[in-house]
Protein backbone atom coordinates (compact mmCIF):
# COMPACT_ATOMS: atom_id res chain seq x y z
CA UNK A 1 0.00 0.00 0.00
CA UNK A 2 1.15 3.36 -0.67
CA UNK A 3 2.92 5.43 1.79
CA UNK A 4 2.00 8.75 2.63
CA UNK A 5 5.07 11.34 2.32
CA UNK A 6 6.14 13.75 4.92
CA UNK A 7 6.87 16.88 3.16
CA UNK A 8 9.51 19.29 4.22
CA UNK A 9 8.93 22.77 4.72
CA UNK A 10 10.13 23.34 0.94
CA UNK A 11 7.61 20.77 -0.83
CA UNK A 12 4.87 22.54 1.37
CA UNK A 13 5.46 26.13 0.28
CA UNK A 14 5.72 24.89 -3.15
CA UNK A 15 2.43 23.23 -2.82
CA UNK A 16 0.84 26.37 -1.66
CA UNK A 17 3.04 28.61 -4.43
CA UNK A 18 1.38 26.06 -6.78
CA UNK A 19 -2.20 26.29 -5.09
CA UNK A 20 -2.16 30.20 -4.59
CA UNK A 21 -0.17 31.34 -7.09
CA UNK A 22 3.73 32.22 -5.83
CA UNK A 23 3.36 36.20 -6.59
CA UNK A 24 0.14 36.61 -5.37
CA UNK A 25 1.19 34.64 -2.32
CA UNK A 26 4.72 36.83 -1.71
CA UNK A 27 1.83 40.24 -2.43
CA UNK A 28 -0.74 39.48 -0.06
CA UNK A 29 0.10 37.28 2.75
CA UNK A 30 2.44 37.98 5.71
CA UNK A 31 5.27 35.59 6.21
CA UNK A 32 4.80 34.86 9.50
CA UNK A 33 1.16 33.54 8.28
CA UNK A 34 2.83 31.54 5.28
CA UNK A 35 5.42 30.20 8.06
CA UNK A 36 2.25 29.31 10.29
CA UNK A 37 0.75 27.62 7.73
CA UNK A 38 3.50 25.65 6.46
CA UNK A 39 3.88 24.47 9.90
CA UNK A 40 0.41 23.54 10.26
CA UNK A 41 0.41 21.35 7.44
CA UNK A 42 3.92 19.73 8.53
CA UNK A 43 2.82 18.61 11.85
CA UNK A 44 -0.78 17.25 9.96
CA UNK A 45 0.80 15.42 7.36
CA UNK A 46 3.65 14.10 9.99
CA UNK A 47 0.90 12.86 12.30
CA UNK A 48 -0.99 11.24 9.38
CA UNK A 49 2.50 9.32 7.90
CA UNK A 50 2.84 8.08 11.97
CA UNK A 51 -0.24 6.30 12.35
CA UNK A 52 -0.22 2.62 12.14
CA UNK A 53 -2.01 1.95 9.22
CA UNK A 54 -1.53 3.99 5.62
CA UNK A 55 -5.02 3.59 4.14
CA UNK A 56 -6.72 6.14 1.62
CA UNK A 57 -9.12 7.17 4.45
CA UNK A 58 -6.04 8.42 6.57
CA UNK A 59 -5.24 10.86 3.83
CA UNK A 60 -8.61 11.64 3.34
CA UNK A 61 -8.14 12.64 6.95
CA UNK A 62 -5.27 14.33 6.40
CA UNK A 63 -6.84 16.23 3.73
CA UNK A 64 -9.82 17.76 5.32
CA UNK A 65 -7.65 18.75 8.49
CA UNK A 66 -5.26 20.48 5.84
CA UNK A 67 -8.25 22.40 4.29
CA UNK A 68 -10.24 23.20 7.76
CA UNK A 69 -6.68 24.47 8.44
CA UNK A 70 -6.32 26.63 5.35
CA UNK A 71 -9.55 27.97 3.88
CA UNK A 72 -9.60 30.68 7.20
CA UNK A 73 -6.21 31.87 6.22
CA UNK A 74 -7.02 31.87 2.53
CA UNK A 75 -10.29 34.26 3.25
CA UNK A 76 -9.17 36.39 5.84
CA UNK A 77 -6.02 37.20 3.53
CA UNK A 78 -7.74 38.10 0.27
CA UNK A 79 -6.38 34.98 -1.38
CA UNK A 80 -10.25 33.77 -2.17
CA UNK A 81 -13.22 35.76 -2.25
CA UNK A 82 -15.50 33.38 -0.57
CA UNK A 83 -15.90 29.77 0.46
CA UNK A 84 -16.07 28.05 -3.36
CA UNK A 85 -12.85 30.13 -4.26
CA UNK A 86 -11.37 28.94 -1.25
CA UNK A 87 -12.42 25.03 -1.68
CA UNK A 88 -11.05 25.46 -5.31
CA UNK A 89 -7.50 26.57 -3.73
CA UNK A 90 -7.58 23.46 -1.24
CA UNK A 91 -8.22 21.31 -3.73
CA UNK A 92 -5.11 22.40 -6.18
CA UNK A 93 -3.21 22.27 -2.37
CA UNK A 94 -4.12 18.83 -1.71
CA UNK A 95 -3.60 17.86 -5.28
CA UNK A 96 0.31 19.00 -5.13
CA UNK A 97 0.26 17.27 -1.66
CA UNK A 98 -1.19 14.03 -3.45
CA UNK A 99 -3.57 13.99 0.03
CA UNK A 100 -7.20 13.25 -0.62
CA UNK A 101 -10.07 15.60 0.03
CA UNK A 102 -12.43 13.60 2.35
CA UNK A 103 -15.83 13.02 1.20
CA UNK A 104 -18.92 15.49 2.36
CA UNK A 105 -19.44 13.94 6.15
CA UNK A 106 -16.77 11.36 6.04
CA UNK A 107 -14.30 13.07 8.70
CA UNK A 108 -15.92 13.94 12.06
CA UNK A 109 -14.91 16.77 13.66
CA UNK A 110 -13.96 14.72 17.14
CA UNK A 111 -11.20 13.18 14.61
CA UNK A 112 -10.22 16.20 12.87
CA UNK A 113 -9.57 17.35 16.50
CA UNK A 114 -7.10 14.54 16.70
CA UNK A 115 -4.91 15.50 13.67
CA UNK A 116 -4.70 19.07 14.78
CA UNK A 117 -3.65 18.69 18.00
CA UNK A 118 0.02 18.58 17.27
CA UNK A 119 -0.31 21.74 15.16
CA UNK A 120 0.27 23.96 18.32
CA UNK A 121 3.22 25.46 16.69
CA UNK A 122 4.81 22.13 17.15
CA UNK A 123 6.84 22.16 14.22
CA UNK A 124 8.07 25.71 15.11
CA UNK A 125 9.00 24.81 18.77
CA UNK A 126 10.44 21.92 20.42
CA UNK A 127 8.13 19.70 22.39
CA UNK A 128 9.11 19.93 26.06
CA UNK A 129 7.87 17.21 28.66
CA UNK A 130 4.66 18.48 30.28
CA UNK A 131 1.63 17.02 32.23
CA UNK A 132 -1.34 16.71 29.95
CA UNK A 133 -3.16 20.34 29.93
CA UNK A 134 -6.99 20.31 30.13
CA UNK A 135 -7.50 20.69 26.14
CA UNK A 136 -5.73 17.41 25.44
CA UNK A 137 -8.32 15.81 28.35
CA UNK A 138 -11.17 16.96 28.01
CA UNK A 139 -13.63 16.27 24.95
CA UNK A 140 -16.94 18.46 24.62
CA UNK A 141 -20.32 16.43 24.27
CA UNK A 142 -22.07 18.52 21.23
CA UNK A 143 -24.50 21.16 22.95
CA UNK A 144 -27.90 19.59 23.66
CA UNK A 145 -29.68 23.01 22.52
CA UNK A 146 -27.72 25.93 20.91
CA UNK A 147 -27.11 28.69 22.33
CA UNK A 148 -29.81 30.94 20.99
CA UNK A 149 -30.19 33.89 23.66
CA UNK A 150 -28.17 36.44 25.28
CA UNK A 151 -28.92 35.60 29.21
CA UNK A 152 -28.10 31.93 28.14
CA UNK A 153 -24.82 32.55 27.00
CA UNK A 154 -24.01 35.06 29.88
CA UNK A 155 -25.32 32.68 32.29
CA UNK A 156 -23.39 29.46 30.39
CA UNK A 157 -20.06 31.12 30.89
CA UNK A 158 -20.41 31.77 34.50
CA UNK A 159 -21.00 28.22 34.60
CA UNK A 160 -18.58 26.54 37.76
CA UNK A 161 -17.68 24.14 35.39
CA UNK A 162 -14.87 25.21 33.23
CA UNK A 163 -15.92 22.74 30.22
CA UNK A 164 -19.58 24.61 30.53
CA UNK A 165 -18.14 28.01 30.35
CA UNK A 166 -15.94 26.64 27.28
CA UNK A 167 -18.87 24.55 25.46
CA UNK A 168 -20.95 27.98 25.67
CA UNK A 169 -18.31 30.37 24.40
CA UNK A 170 -17.98 27.49 21.61
CA UNK A 171 -21.59 27.16 20.33
CA UNK A 172 -22.39 30.89 20.80
CA UNK A 173 -24.95 31.46 18.06
CA UNK A 174 -23.32 33.29 14.80
CA UNK A 175 -26.23 35.82 14.63
CA UNK A 176 -25.36 37.39 17.95
CA UNK A 177 -21.77 37.82 16.56
CA UNK A 178 -22.75 39.24 13.55
CA UNK A 179 -25.32 41.67 15.36
CA UNK A 180 -22.51 43.13 17.44
CA UNK A 181 -23.97 42.70 20.97
CA UNK A 182 -22.05 44.21 22.85
CA UNK A 183 -22.72 42.56 26.39
CA UNK A 184 -21.35 39.51 24.64
CA UNK A 185 -18.31 40.85 23.76
CA UNK A 186 -17.79 42.54 26.87
CA UNK A 187 -18.35 38.93 28.72
CA UNK A 188 -15.85 37.57 26.15
CA UNK A 189 -13.15 40.20 26.61
CA UNK A 190 -13.79 39.43 30.68
CA UNK A 191 -13.03 35.74 30.24
CA UNK A 192 -9.41 36.60 29.35
CA UNK A 193 -9.07 36.21 32.85
CA UNK A 194 -10.80 32.98 33.38
CA UNK A 195 -8.96 30.54 35.19
CA UNK A 196 -8.70 27.81 33.60
CA UNK A 197 -6.21 27.65 30.26
CA UNK A 198 -8.62 25.49 28.41
CA UNK A 199 -11.18 28.19 27.99
CA UNK A 200 -9.06 31.06 27.81
CA UNK A 201 -7.58 29.41 24.72
CA UNK A 202 -11.09 29.18 23.44
CA UNK A 203 -11.47 32.99 24.52
CA UNK A 204 -8.66 33.76 22.62
CA UNK A 205 -9.83 32.34 19.37
CA UNK A 206 -13.41 34.01 19.88
CA UNK A 207 -11.41 36.93 19.38
CA UNK A 208 -9.54 36.09 16.68
CA UNK A 209 -12.53 34.36 14.61
CA UNK A 210 -14.79 36.89 13.96
CA UNK A 211 -14.65 39.30 16.79
CA UNK A 212 -15.89 42.64 14.94
CA UNK A 213 -14.43 45.98 13.52
CA UNK A 214 -15.38 48.21 15.89
CA UNK A 215 -14.18 46.33 19.26
CA UNK A 216 -10.29 46.23 17.35
CA UNK A 217 -8.99 48.62 20.03
CA UNK A 218 -10.34 45.73 22.91
CA UNK A 219 -9.80 43.01 21.22
CA UNK A 220 -6.02 43.71 20.48
CA UNK A 221 -5.75 45.36 24.38
CA UNK A 222 -6.87 41.75 25.67
CA UNK A 223 -4.11 39.75 23.17
CA UNK A 224 -1.44 42.22 24.30
CA UNK A 225 -2.27 40.58 27.97
CA UNK A 226 -2.83 37.20 26.90
CA UNK A 227 0.57 37.73 25.42
CA UNK A 228 1.74 37.39 28.92
CA UNK A 229 -0.61 34.19 29.78
CA UNK A 230 0.66 31.24 32.02
CA UNK A 231 0.01 29.30 29.60
CA UNK A 232 2.53 28.79 26.77
CA UNK A 233 0.05 26.88 24.33
CA UNK A 234 -2.11 30.75 24.33
CA UNK A 235 1.14 32.81 24.08
CA UNK A 236 2.82 31.10 21.27
CA UNK A 237 -0.65 31.71 19.42
CA UNK A 238 -1.13 35.01 20.31
CA UNK A 239 1.98 35.88 19.60
CA UNK A 240 1.59 34.79 15.78
CA UNK A 241 -1.87 36.52 15.94
CA UNK A 242 0.08 39.90 16.76
CA UNK A 243 2.67 39.51 14.48
CA UNK A 244 0.63 39.19 11.79
CA UNK A 245 -1.69 42.45 13.14
CA UNK A 246 1.48 44.69 13.33
CA UNK A 247 2.15 43.97 9.63
CA UNK A 248 -1.29 43.61 8.01
CA UNK A 249 -3.68 45.26 10.32
CA UNK A 250 -5.57 42.02 10.75
CA UNK A 251 -6.51 39.92 13.93
CA UNK A 252 -9.32 37.27 12.39
CA UNK A 253 -7.20 35.30 11.18
CA UNK A 254 -8.18 31.54 13.23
Amino acid sequence: MEECKVWDDAAILAALQQAVGKEKLAREVDEAVVDYLVAVIRGIVAEDANASAQTAVDKERAGAAVEEATTPLLLANGLAKDDDQAAAICRALLAALHLSPAPAGRVADDELKVLERPVQLQALIPEEPKAPCAREEVVLPPPKEEVDTVAEFLKGTRDPDPTTRKLYLRELCPCHVKRDVEVVWDRILEMTNDPDPAVRYQVMHNLCDGSPATRELDVIAALEKMHNDDDKEIRRKVHNVLTHYRKTGKWNIL
